[in-house]
Formats: structure tokens, sequence, C-alpha cells
């Protein structure tokens, strides 16, 4: 990454939470781009695989997290 100021990078991460189990926060990164909608159903699959349960997801639709007012975004 170059640092410049219009650089953006996207993570998407899962909280995880078991009884009994110490919470986990598991997430990737990429540098450049963005994820689309093909890209989830592969990260669930690999978050079940990962986590060897059952996932259920919780999902708020929303595509402006962390977008500050005046960022022109």
């Amino acid at each position: 990454m170059s640092g410049k100021h219009n650089d953006k990078i996207s993570m998407v991460a899962w909280a995880c939470f078991k009884d009994g189990v110490e919470p986990r926060l598991i997430y990737a990164i990429k540098p450049s781009g963005g994820y689309t909608k093909k890209d989830f159903p592969r990260f669930l699959a690999l978050l079940h695989r990962r986590l060897e349960e059952s996932v259920t997801v919780v999902w708020d639709n929303c595509e402006t997290r962390g977008v500050l007012p005046g960022a022109g975004a």
C-alpha cells in the first residue's frame, strides 16, 4: 500500500461466540478492490470448516460501514 489518502481496503469480519469457549474474531482483508456478493458463500463455507460448527449469520445489509461524513464515499 502506498499510503495515499485515497487508498482503500476492504475487510470482512466475523465475531464468533459459543458457550464455554473464548470469543473469536476471524477476518479477511483485501488490499485493493472490494468484496462482492459472490465472495460471501465461499467465506461462509470457509468459516464453517474453520469453526467445525454450524454458522448463524446476522446481516444488516449496510454498505456504508465505517464511512465518515464528508469522506466522499
